[in-house]
């Protein structure tokens, strides 16, 4: 599978692979690797963009924590006969505060809309017992922005 990285950031592959530090692309991975050994093959990032209805933060924090998941159970380092070697705790510390962040900002977004699709307020039913016994219900116009 192939892993491309545009700099100029034209496509949401691009702004997701800089978010997550999936950038170097020129690496080669051998045959049958894991798909989520890095660099992630554009196959996971197109996949994940067309199940999350193409919201690049959704299938960001998918990714993240897809990520956090696999490397998580790596050791904290690890060395290639002295010549190369590679730090996981705090790439992982790093995916975690991305999905915490793109979490409540789609969190936000989505209170934010649901705001909106209702109108300049909130029409909320109430109900209120009555001195015959039985219960009411009316509507009631909110126009605070409390739900």
């Amino acid at each position: 599978m192939a892993a491309t990285f545009d700099p100029a950031l034209p496509a949401a592959l691009d702004r997701m692979r800089l978010a997550l530090g999936d950038t170097n692309t020129g690496a080669a991975k051998p045959a049958g690797a894991d798909p989520l050994q890095l660099p992630v093959d554009n196959a996971i990032y197109t996949g994940l963009l067309a199940y999350h209805g193409q919201d690049e933060r959704a299938a960001t924090v998918a990714l993240a924590d897809a990520l956090i998941a696999r490397y998580s159970q790596e050791p904290t380092k690890a060395a290639l006969d002295g010549l190369e070697s590679a730090e996981w705790a705090a790439r992982l510390r790093g995916w975690e505060t991305l999905a915490a962040r793109l979490r409540a900002e789609v969190s936000a977004d989505q209170a934010r809309t649901a705001r909106a699709a209702s109108g300049s307020g909130l029409t909320v039913l109430t109900q209120r017992a009555s001195g015959l016994g039985r219960n009411e219900y009316r509507a009631e116009r909110r126009d605070d922005g409390v739900w």
